[in-house]
């Protein structure tokens, strides 16, 4: 190529963008930096608290069910003093629903396999077989505390699962149906 073809090509200026193009700056990479550095904490902190409300809705979902455990084991308590009853026993409804003597509120405790309550200790729930019981040696989070409270021919069951500062509570009402 001689020279006098290369008068028509473009000349490249001196301070031009294209001469500039070469490379970052100092500050380009500082706020590249910077963008990439929130963008990752932001999305560190999100994954952050969804760990946290999950483990709380998963503690939440397993003390609601050692609370509906509470009530069936009372209910299953006073249908199985029905059935007594029933076949000719002479026994109480209330037959060791109570976990004491007398018709005032009573704090009691019971696993899911107990045929009476007994009073409550304030012993925490512990995991055995895939199981919450009141003995073993590994211990829960869980606390469970049955209330019973005797209304004539009526019984307030209240059950309450407490772990950390939380807790769930479940209630009902249970009634002398065998006898009316």
């Amino acid at each position: 190529m001689s020279r006098e073809n290369t008068k028509d090509l473009p000349q490249k200026k001196q301070g031009s963008i294209l001469s500039r193009a070469e490379g970052f700056t100092l500050i380009e990479a500082l706020v590249a930096i910077f963008i990439i550095t929130v963008g990752a904490g932001g999305a560190f902190s999100l994954i952050y608290q969804t760990t946290t409300i999950m483990r709380f809705a998963h503690n939440r979902l397993i003390a609601s069910y050692l609370a509906q455990e509470g009530i069936e084991i009372v209910r299953n308590i006073r249908d199985q003093n029905f059935l007594r009853t029933y076949y000719g026993e002479n026994i109480d409804w209330l037959k060791d629903i109570r976990c004491e003597a007398g018709d005032q509120e009573q704090q009691c405790q019971a696993d899911y396999l107990d045929n009476s309550l007994k009073l409550f200790e304030g012993e925490p729930l512990h995991e055995s077989d895939g199981f919450f019981v009141h003995s073993g040696t590994n211990p829960s989070q869980f606390t469970r505390e049955i209330i019973i409270n005797p209304e004539g021919d009526r019984v307030d069951v209240t059950a309450r699962v407490s772990w950390g500062t939380y807790d769930v509570q479940v209630s009902t009402e249970m009634h002398n149906w065998f006898n009316q």
